[in-house]
């Protein structure tokens, strides 16, 4: 379905054999004609839905314009997108940088930690993923400042978990908003004692929210959840409305070390992007975050009764992002395909676990057209490994 000429990690990266021919709304076509039901979102990418009508109609007035790129340089639809985004944070974070990809954003964030510490290292939690670079590989791969993910546990454990970590010599701490792979949260104490912590020893506390940002959890960042102020937030996918941005917000005090021209970005404010971007963030100002959570209620109260099959063995979530956490990664891989069958696509992470993130404007008979069809891929794949043994 590829050229020949393309690298095979292509491959593997789209989970799924089916060649795409459109997107609109909550579907998915492929070139055969067959239409599936998006609970992927393109890796949480169109939350406000694909090919949005107010988003194409952006797009298509500012080609018209005859202006498609400005490299650094000040355009009139970027300081609409920066003002409107900055009025949708909270208010203490008062700096932006625009970027184009989310593994280049949390790069920079670890830059601009060890720049404005004068220290070395980042600590991290076990199994998380912060992008693709080569800094952020080394983070992923180093156990010498990682915690283990704090599932069921209290503040009263904090101390114990970052007793071998060394703050003299720690930049930041890095969190994803939730553990991407898993859709587990954190416990709400142990995160707001660990924000203490790194104030304590200044350490430039990082959320990641590549996954969970843009009101994928009800709020428009998860460290609202929480009840913390990271020092810096990165964010990405669901920003731009199906076209590259990212970007990092903080505070002004920890940004201002941003002073030379090697934290620039080429494609940095690209003004078809931010028109994407403008009208993206005004659809996603639109939803109402407690419809999400009541959606979120749905779908989770619907996948606790999944329990009820041998091999799941639990599931976790929050708002529109879940996951079914099974008992071998084969059965999960086994449960996608039937899924893809039946015309429904889902995240299969590689792992023993599937992840549901629908657009956020679904509707609740969708929802639940899509958990079902999920409850009879599971109900299939169980038959025939009983049926085996």
């Amino acid at each position: 379905m590829y050229s020949k000429y393309e690298v095979d990690f292509m491959r593997y990266a789209a989970s799924f054999p089916i060649k795409w021919k459109k997107a609109k709304d909550c579907f998915v076509w492929d070139n055969k004609g067959k239409k599936y039901l998006d609970f992927s979102c393109g890796i949480f990418v169109t939350n406000v839905g694909h090919s949005n009508d107010s988003i194409k109609e952006a797009i298509k007035n500012q080609v018209d314009s005859d202006l498609m790129f400005s490299f650094s340089f000040p355009t009139d639809i970027r300081k609409k997108f920066v003002d409107k985004f900055m009025s949708m944070v909270p208010s203490y974070l008062d700096k932006i940088a625009l970027y184009a990809t989310g593994s280049g954003v949390t790069d920079r964030a670890i830059q601009i930690a060890r720049k404005y510490t004068g220290k070395k290292y980042v600590a991290s939690v076990h199994k998380s993923f912060h992008g693709n670079t080569a800094i952020l590989q080394d983070i992923s791969k180093s156990h010498k400042y990682k915690v283990s993910f704090p599932l069921n546990k209290t503040e009263a454990d904090f101390d114990e978990d970052i007793e071998h970590l060394e703050p003299e010599k720690i930049c930041a701490f890095i969190l994803e908003g939730f553990q991407g792979w898993s859709a587990y949260f954190y416990p709400k104490d142990y995160i707001q004692k660990l924000s203490r912590w790194c104030k304590d020893n200044n350490i430039v506390l990082i959320f990641d929210e590549m996954q969970s940002g843009f009101k994928r959890t009800g709020p428009m960042f998860a460290f609202q959840y929480y009840g913390v102020e990271p020092d810096l937030v990165c964010f990405g996918k669901g920003a731009g409305g199906g076209l590259p941005l990212a970007g990092i917000i903080g505070t002004k005090e920890v940004m201002s070390c941003m002073d030379d021209e090697k934290f620039a970005s080429t494609h940095s404010g690209n003004t078809l992007v931010m028109a994407s971007g403008l009208a993206n963030i005004e659809e996603i100002e639109k939803i109402d975050s407690n419809n999400i959570q009541k959606l979120g209620d749905v779908m989770i109260d619907y996948l606790k009764d999944l329990r009820q099959y041998e091999m799941v063995q639990h599931v976790s979530g929050g708002g529109l992002i879940s996951a079914i956490h099974f008992t071998s990664k084969e059965f999960a891989k086994q449960v996608a395909e039937r899924c893809l069958e039946r015309g429904l696509m889902i995240v299969n992470t590689g792992r023993n676990t599937l992840k549901i993130g629908p657009p956020l404007i679904i509707s609740e008979k969708l929802l639940l057209q899509g958990l079902g069809v999920i409850n009879d891929s599971i109900m299939e794949v169980d038959e025939i490994e009983r049926t085996r043994d």
